[in-house]
């Protein structure tokens, strides 16, 4: 990069605004340079405390083994591969 700006402040290259500015600027760190130098920024947080009152309210009620059963649950309209189709099955076996 020096020689570059030395041929650059010579003339060498022909005279712009351009060649004139970069001949003066300073040198580009490289990545590594870069990430060498970078510091680890720890994002704020924030602590939370239990309200009594509230403690346990989704079992409430709900003591003993399966008196109650909750499922997480979606419908997915487009069609999948199956493991054995290598991508060769028709739409009626998807």
């Amino acid at each position: 990069m020096q020689a570059i700006q030395q041929l650059l402040r010579q003339g060498a290259l022909g005279q712009t605004r351009l060649q004139t500015s970069a001949a003066n600027c300073q040198h580009p760190k490289c990545s590594s340079c870069l990430y060498g130098k970078a510091r680890l920024w720890i994002t704020p947080s924030e602590t939370t405390t239990p309200v009594k009152q509230k403690e346990g309210a989704l079992k409430r009620e709900d003591l003993l083994p399966g008196q109650r059963v909750s499922i997480d649950h979606f419908i997915c309209s487009s069609k999948g591969r199956l493991y054995s189709s290598q991508g060769k099955s028709p739409d009626e076996q998807m």
